[in-house]
């Protein structure tokens, strides 16, 4: 009668469980699967019923489950245990398909902004109206000598926010000018901003840093700007609604339609202005 082997050199288990030897040696290497005996030549043996074992990491490892957790697991197998992991492992995939979600969302709306800043014509002043307000996630301008700084640090802030409390970020930077330095012609910025997607994204807790743009009547238009003529574009828009019977009745903002993600040249940055007007 013939006797079943009862160890199986690796190569010979990897064959069996469908796998490679490399994986095997990666698994004891880790402390997830051990060899049942390793030869005085060193040689890795395995019994045949460390197939189910395997068989349990692999669709562990197919669910994604990391190795670490599967050694743990392993210690001590039960079904307790087991739909608590289960569990555990649905969560964090639901948490992934957010983030994937806010990804997708973020790379669709970066490629149409990006097509149509490609297509947009350059200095046509227009009128256009706003129907709802809209939320934008602010910071301060301090000091201008401090202003890059503070935007690319309350940038990382900002998208770390979003990440936190799941908004939908655009990656367009936009910049406010108050009222007082419509009025007084200076055009000062006040705020850096990121809009927000999200809805009833107004309502949730931001620290305060949420900007409503308000909605009504602008007048607009579009430049090539490196941002150092920005007050003589709305100087300019200003200029074009008084001559056609509109007034500045509010802010004035702007925002980036090319920066630096699509051109190396600043010169090539195209920039669309925008002030808040009424009719006379």
């Amino acid at each position: 009668m013939k006797h079943e082997k009862r160890y199986y050199k690796i190569g010979e288990f990897a064959e069996m469980c469908g796998t490679k030897k490399s994986t095997l040696q990666y698994y004891a290497r880790v402390g997830v699967l051990q060899p049942a005996l390793i030869g005085e030549n060193g040689y890795f043996y395995y019994e045949l019923s460390q197939i189910y074992i395997f068989e349990a990491i692999y669709a562990m490892r197919v669910m994604q489950i990391p190795l670490e957790e599967i050694k743990e697991y392993l210690k001590e197998r039960n079904p307790g245990r087991c739909v608590e992991m289960l569990k555990s492992r649905l969560a964090k995939l639901e948490e992934q398909k957010k983030v994937i979600e806010r990804t997708e969302n973020l790379i669709k709306r970066s490629l149409e902004e990006s097509e149509a800043a490609l297509s947009a014509k350059c200095d046509e002043f227009e009128f256009v109206t706003f129907h709802e307000d809209a939320p934008y996630y602010a910071y301060t301008f301090h000091d201008r000598l401090a202003a890059n700084y503070r935007a690319l640090k309350n940038a990382r802030k900002w998208i770390t926010h979003c990440r936190d409390n799941g908004y939908n970020e655009s990656l367009r930077v936009s910049e406010f000018v108050m009222p007082k330095h419509v009025r007084d012609g200076s055009f000062e910025k006040t705020y850096g901003a990121f809009k927000m997607f999200d809805e009833n994204s107004s309502d949730r807790d931001t620290d305060g840093n949420i900007f409503i743009r308000p909605k009504g009547i602008y007048v607009t238009a579009i430049r090539h700007s490196s941002g150092t003529d920005i007050p003589s574009v709305y100087r300019a828009l200003v200029q074009y609604a008084v001559e056609n019977g509109y007034e500045p009745c509010g802010i004035a903002f702007e925002e980036d339609l090319m920066n630096q993600m699509i051109d190396q040249n600043r010169d090539n940055y195209l920039v669309q202005c925008y002030v808040q007007v009424r009719k006379v």
